[in-house]
């Protein structure tokens, strides 16, 4: 498992990221940074929004998303709790 990093992805959502992904049973998470070679993998994962992460940006072009990304102000709250939002991604993903 592949996770791609921006230089401004917010260090929470890696964290949580890479611990989502562990409880799913991912073994191994290898990080990888914006403009470095994003090695084959199983799953890659982009962290971060097309204005923290210049990857993010450049597959979303790629793939031609049919609705436009809104960008989220940092002051948004969120209903659900770090943990809730944990749960609730964890439980469906299941990785081999």
């Amino acid at each position: 498992m592949v996770e791609v990093v921006g230089r401004d992805t917010d260090p929470s959502a890696r964290r949580l990221v890479e611990r989502v992904l562990r409880d799913a049973g991912a073994r191994t998470v290898r990080t990888v940074t914006a403009g470095e070679r994003v090695p084959a993998a199983a799953l890659t994962v982009y962290v971060g929004g097309p204005s923290e992460n210049a990857a993010t940006a450049k597959v979303l072009s790629r793939l031609g998303p049919a609705v436009p990304l809104l960008p989220v102000p940092r002051s948004a709250s969120w209903s659900a709790s770090p943990r809730n939002l944990h749960q609730s991604i964890a439980k469906p993903l299941r990785i081999a």
